[in-house]
């Protein structure tokens, strides 16, 4: 998935939207993308939110939902478990 998002958006905004990011949760047709704060998901919501569904439902084909959540444990994404966008 990252692959895929990495290409479509310059490298600069992919390091400054997506570098502390990660997929939180994927169940019943709803992925949770975690992400480090309010304001980040706010821009990804308006800015992204279109790619980030039409990749996600390329590799999820059952995918009804995307979902961006704010886990501040994101800034240090050691203290947490997520799927990295690159283990996609």
């Amino acid at each position: 998935m990252l692959e895929q998002l990495q290409t479509s958006i310059p490298k600069q905004h992919f390091v400054t939207w997506f570098s502390n990011s990660g997929i939180l949760n994927y169940d019943n047709g709803v992925l949770e993308v975690g992400v480090p704060s309010d304001f980040i998901r706010e821009w990804i919501c308006k800015q992204y939110m279109t790619k980030i569904t039409e990749i996600a439902h390329a590799i999820f084909p059952e995918l009804s939902e995307v979902k961006i959540s704010v886990h501040e444990s994101l800034t240090h994404p050691e203290s947490i478990h997520a799927i990295s966008f690159q283990e996609l």
